[in-house]
């Protein structure tokens, strides 16, 4: 029993010594701080870069059930239609895990219509974006739908991100 415990110890110091830990345990101390302080994204550089971590991780779920609903879709429907429907899909998802989770800080507080409004209108450009590079992709360079897609997918990160945060959040 007495090197179990001596295990289970040495095991805890390692985990508790590991940099990486370590560093998360920060990151997430900061991040309260920050928040207790009020401090938005613009007032505090690990603010800004967590909320860009969680943005990121948000649009990873949406772009998931975006690329499921394109792929099962696309069985039984022209491409672009099915990549538009994966597109308002993982964008619905988006929008619900982003002002719950993603952004601590929202211009259109108490006003959630008009928030999802916005979101929306920037959302459309995103799926024209989205759906002219997917056909550029495919019926230009000859390249798979789910390749075609994820091209799509980075070009409309970046452009949501940034009209979203300027504007929304």
């Amino acid at each position: 029993m007495g090197k179990r415990r001596h295990w289970h110890y040495s095991w805890r110091m390692l985990k508790d010594q590991n940099p990486v830990a370590e560093a998360a345990r920060e990151f997430a101390r900061t991040d309260a701080l920050a928040r207790d302080d009020g401090m938005t994204s613009e007032r505090h550089p690990l603010a800004a870069a967590l909320e860009f971590g969680r943005y990121f991780a948000v649009s990873l779920a949406a772009l998931a059930i975006d690329v499921a609903v394109l792929l099962a879709a696309a069985r039984v429907m022209h491409y672009l239609l099915a990549a538009s429907l994966g597109f308002v899909v993982g964008s619905v998802t988006s929008y619900l895990l982003a002002t719950r989770w993603a952004f601590r800080r929202r211009r259109f507080t108490g006003r959630a219509r008009a928030e999802f409004a916005v979101y929306a209108l920037v959302g459309v450009v995103g799926l024209a974006i989205n759906d002219l590079v997917i056909f550029l992709a495919v019926d230009s360079a000859g390249l798979p739908l789910l390749a075609g897609k994820v091209v799509a997918a980075g070009m409309t990160f970046l452009f949501n991100y940034a009209l979203r945060k300027l504007v929304l959040f």
